[in-house]
């Protein structure tokens, strides 16, 4: 039967109406996606937000954040290799195009709603607001790298705001989803849905896993190991994001399991990153171990339901397993970062950790717990259910579980196969990929160096373009950072043109790298190398000196003519970017409908 739409004037029909005949609509009854039914405010008065009805513009946004997170990790390992690039450099191709595509989805969605006479969805506006700030921090990193030349972390604001908008983004798919398993639950408790499995569950665990890795991208200087920031912020950081992340989907999901599942499709998600690196020949980023501790949180959440005689509350619970997981995760990646020679979680490092990662992981899961509970339309503070009528989980998740902890193995068991030498040093053996010019020779004593004992760095240049600029200067200005630990002053010469020689003592094991900045025909230039410092001596056998290559690269410093306006307006306006899009997310958070 089919349905006639009246214009809404005496005239001819117009444009809308059509649309609407076509879709089977009227004006007062809107399409399926997005559909408001009943009233259009909550019962305090605040306008109510239509509930997303199907999935294509939520799985579309989740393959543009899956393409951010591809270019952004090979963007880190091409500035650790090449220096800074161009706009144009492949990593910023699909960087930006996974931006774009975020934010070409959401404008539709808003603008469809807009010319149908609806309102948009809450994933739709949130999609908007963090693909905006993604967007706004290009230019914005242009001005800061003009300001300040060449931030080598990813902790300068505009890389925030790129990282920050993207994370917002996969939130927003997150919550579209979870508005259809929310309706799909109906009014079931939260074990009550654990026996069932739809794709809507499917891609909400895909869209948590997705949100989690994003999320801890900003740590992707400790994954890396460059970073220069101490070690010891690394173990709170990790158990803040990856606590919230895997509660705010088990939330969301109502599925017993539903942290473990989230770490598991987060750990998938970091073994196609490893795999993708070591197909370009670029440096690899290690795979933290969330998925052995996450299912502490699972078996808490389970043990310490309202029916357990030492029930907690919801509150009291939910930290406990934030903390329990934190508490988990540290043992864990201790012998891991070990053994794989990069941000080596030491005992010294552990040891003024460990209260702050307890304190972050039990304060990110409850934040999980409250922001899951509300896009899923659960009470805040609901009673957890009893853990004797939950339900276990079927074969699905057994398979899920059992796949990424085998595809993990092929990033991580070579760490143990090569006793600590999974990946090679950023150094020689990177210098082929970015065609860098091999300037001069590195020569370290000890060979081996360790922590707490003087090493000697000596340099010989050997290029004559090099030679020329440095002439028969008596000393040339170095840095050597290290996580929390930076050697920089100068190198005296030591003979010879060109030769120059510095000793001091690390404090921090793990891989670090040499710089001496020189004046070059289009600016500031860099002749880098790079070596690791072991935690412990390596034994009478090792040989008194190593030698490796020193590369030199382009390293813009800043521009000594940029006005002076320019910084407070840069940092303003990422603030005011900032400040908007997180104004957005909590407006439309108070109005969601998971009807």
């Amino acid at each position: 039967m089919s349905t006639t739409v009246k214009p809404e004037t005496d005239g001819p029909p117009t444009r809308r109406t059509r649309r609407q005949a076509r879709k089977g609509a009227t004006p007062d009854n809107t399409p399926e996606h997005g559909r408001v039914d009943g009233p259009a405010f909550t019962a305090d008065g605040r306008l109510r937000l239509p509930a997303t009805r199907h999935l294509s513009s939520e799985m579309v946004m989740l393959g543009g954040v899956l393409l951010f997170l591809i270019g952004g990790t090979w963007d880190v390992s091409w500035h650790i290799v090449a220096g800074r690039e161009t706009f144009w450099s492949p990593p910023h191709l699909v960087l930006y195009a996974g931006i774009l595509l975020i934010f070409g989805t959401a404008l539709h969605g808003v603008s469809s709603a807009w010319q149908s006479g609806r309102l948009p969805t809450a994933s739709s506006l949130i999609g908007i607001a963090g693909s905006a700030m993604s967007l706004a921090s290009a230019p914005l990193d242009d001005f800061w790298h003009r300001v300040y030349g060449l931030d080598v972390t990813i902790w300068s604001p505009p890389h925030l705001l790129l990282i920050g908008g993207v994370t917002l983004a996969s939130f927003s798919a997150m919550v579209g989803i979870a508005q259809v398993v929310s309706r799909a639950a109906g009014e079931a408790s939260w074990h009550a849905f654990s026996t069932g499995w739809t794709p809507a569950t499917t891609a909400l665990f895909f869209s948590g896993g997705l949100f989690t890795a994003v999320g801890g991208a900003s740590l992707g200087e400790y994954d890396f190991d460059v970073a220069r920031s101490s070690v010891a912020y690394h173990p709170p950081l990790l158990a803040a994001l990856t606590a919230f992340g895997l509660v705010v989907t088990a939330r969301a999901g109502r599925r017993v399991g539903g942290a473990t599942l989230t770490a598991a499709t987060f750990t998938i998600l970091h073994v196609l990153l490893d795999w993708i690196q070591l197909g370009l020949s670029m440096p690899r980023p290690q795979v933290p171990l969330v998925l052995l501790a996450a299912p502490v949180v699972d078996m808490v959440l389970i043990l310490g339901g309202t029916g357990h005689r030492h029930n907690l509350g919801p509150v009291g619970t939910v930290a406990g397993a934030g903390a329990l997981y934190a508490a988990t995760l540290m043992l864990v990646q201790w012998p891991y970062t070990t053994a794989l020679a990069g941000s080596v979680w030491s005992l010294s490092v552990l040891t003024r950790a460990a209260v702050p990662t307890l304190a972050s992981g039990a304060i990110g899961a409850v934040a999980g717990w409250i922001v899951g509970s509300k896009i899923g339309g659960q009470p805040a503070l609901g009673g957890i259910p009893d853990g004797a009528k939950v339900s276990l989980s079927r074969w699905p998740e057994f398979i899920l579980a059992a796949a990424s902890i085998g595809l993990a193995g092929t990033a991580i068991a070579p760490a143990v196969r090569n006793n600590g030498a999974p990946r090679p040093i950023w150094g020689t053996e990177a210098n082929s990929l970015v065609d860098a010019p091999v300037v001069g020779q590195l020569t370290l004593r000890p060979a081996s160096p360790v922590v707490g004992e003087p090493m000697t760095m000596r340099v010989m240049f050997t290029d004559a373009t090099v030679l020329q600029t440095v002439g028969r200067s008596p000393a040339v200005p170095y840095e050597s950072p290290r996580a929390g630990d930076i050697a920089e002053g100068v190198m005296q010469a030591a003979g010879a043109p060109g030769v120059y020689e510095v000793t001091f003592t690390p404090r921090e094991a793990g891989r670090r790298w040499l710089t001496i900045y020189l004046p070059g025909e289009f600016g500031r230039m860099a002749a880098s190398s790079a070596f690791t410092v072991g935690s412990t001596a390596s034994g009478s056998l090792a040989p008194s000196s190593s030698t490796r290559s020193i590369v030199m690269r382009p390293e813009p410093g800043p521009d000594e003519n940029v006005p002076g306006w320019l910084e407070p307006v840069t940092g303003a306006g990422i603030g005011l970017v900032l400040a908007g899009s997180l104004a957005v997310t909590a407006w439309v958070l108070r109005r969601i409908d998971v009807r």
